[in-house]
């Protein structure tokens, strides 16, 4: 049988910044939608693709979304171009499996962006985002408007109790939260981190009660971003969810002596890129040579390929800048930009590029 490789890319630094496309991005990608028959008949005669998939740590929205996002940004237009939704693992793309488990168990979810749309999708039935537990539960957050009926948070409370099939008398006691999905970081972190522990510090599914003799284990809560700081229009970098996720146990920590076990699914961890190399291998029914990882950060997108044993390929269109290798994550090779990397993964693999 015959083998091909495989490739993961890094989105933001990689094929854009800040929503502009990097010049060589949009050839490296129509280089991917060509069948490697129509650019090397001598490697193949057969019309086989190099698998591919784009893996970042941003969400917010499905994966069909982002992949027309991409086509946008690029301005692809032809249907054999065209980035489709089975070519994107967003943050919360690993966590699809971990869902299965959930859907028909009441969870809490947070983040920006459509997360109802997000868990709807992944067949998550029970559901109830933070902001919707401070409607139903005003008290909670006192200092919020939600203490103040009106038509919208009205509306909220009852779209809340149809889609749980519970009474408008329940008691914060009476949900029964089995897990909680941080999708993305919030945009007001004393009132995402104020109900997580409420919700997480808990015995005998009840709220607010203290964990006891520290050994008690809790209702698990994962996270599909981990990383500290983003670089953005600003030209300061801002914190991100890996911020949100320090702050937040170290403040459980305080209230409840007892540490908060977050699973991690994203960029540099082995369980995201796990997941890839499976994502990559369906994709495909030929054997995988090497996986390639594309991408400009050290810290997410080299570290992680790095664990994982993939070939890592370092970019300088991003947050590396630097002329020779990163010290602390060296990636295996060092290049200009994704173009580079699609010409050398070819010359490495014996396939021609055009």
């Amino acid at each position: 049988m015959k083998t091909i490789p495989g490739v993961l890319i890094d989105i933001d630094g990689v094929i854009f910044h800040d929503g502009k496309p990097i010049p060589g991005a949009l050839e490296a990608l129509k280089f991917l939608k060509t069948p490697i028959s129509f650019v090397d008949e001598e490697k193949t005669s057969e019309q086989i693709y190099i698998p591919f998939s784009f893996v970042t740590n941003s969400g917010g929205k499905l994966e069909g979304v982002k992949a027309d996002s991409i086509n946008h940004c690029f301005n692809i237009t032809d249907h054999p171009y065209k980035i489709l939704k089975e070519d994107v693992i967003m943050n919360f793309t690993p966590l699809r499996p971990v869902f299965k488990d959930f859907k028909d168990k009441l969870v809490l979810a947070l983040g920006f962006g459509d997360i109802e749309s997000i868990l709807q999708d992944c067949g998550v039935k029970r559901y109830i985002t933070v902001d919707e537990y401070t409607v139903i539960f005003p008290t909670s957050m006192p200092e919020f408007k939600s203490a103040i009926l009106t038509e919208e948070t009205t509306e909220i409370r009852k779209r809340v109790f149809q889609r749980l099939n519970l009474s408008e008398t329940m008691s914060a006691n009476d949900l029964d939260i089995q897990a909680v999905f941080v999708l993305n970081e919030p945009v007001d972190w004393h009132q995402s981190i104020q109900i997580i522990c409420d919700v997480v510090g808990r015995t005998d599914k009840r709220v607010h009660k203290s964990l006891e003799n520290n050994t008690l284990d809790h209702i698990p809560v994962f996270s599909a971003n981990n990383d500290f700081l983003y670089s953005g229009a600003f030209k300061l970098p801002r914190f991100a969810n890996g911020a949100f996720n320090a702050m937040l146990k170290f403040l459980y920590l305080q209230q409840y002596n007892h540490e908060l076990n977050i699973s991690l699914y994203c960029k540099p961890e082995t369980t995201t890129f796990k997941y890839a190399e499976k994502f990559l291998q369906n994709k495909t029914t030929h054997k995988i040579s090497n996986i390639y990882m594309i991408g400009d950060n050290p810290k997410s997108d080299i570290r992680g390929a790095n664990k994982a044993g993939f070939v890592s390929i370092l970019t300088r269109t991003g947050v590396f800048q630097g002329e020779i290798n990163d010290p602390e994550d060296p990636a295996t090779y060092v290049v200009q930009n994704i173009y580079e990397a699609i010409q050398l993964i070819c010359k490495l693999e014996g396939i021609k590029f055009p």
